[in-house]
């Protein structure tokens, strides 16, 4: 009997708004026991991050490099994120 891999996500988001219209977010993307956090408002973000603390431990590995496969490149200059396939790391035989 053959195996089936399903790739789950939940994704969370919070937004708001400024007086000027500007809209500012924080998106929460969990897989397993990772999770990414997607923001473009650092207060925002520290906000949502504490409020997850206090019911889970969090250990804040950094900015995101590789996840399920891929190689996450970010451009700060360009405002960009891509991915590509990580290297294929050889298998012990």
């Amino acid at each position: 009997m053959g195996t089936r891999n399903l790739l789950q996500i939940l994704v969370f988001s919070s937004k708001s708004y400024s007086q000027d219209g500007t809209i500012h977010f924080v998106i929460i993307a969990i897989y397993v026991d990772d999770m990414m956090f997607f923001s473009n408002n650092t207060e925002m973000l520290k906000k949502e991050k504490g409020a997850i603390a206090t019911k889970f431990q969090l250990e804040d590995l950094g900015e995101l490099h590789y996840i399920l496969g891929m190689d996450i490149v970010r451009n700060r200059e360009q405002r960009t994120m891509s991915n590509s396939p990580a290297e294929k790391v050889p298998r012990a035989a």
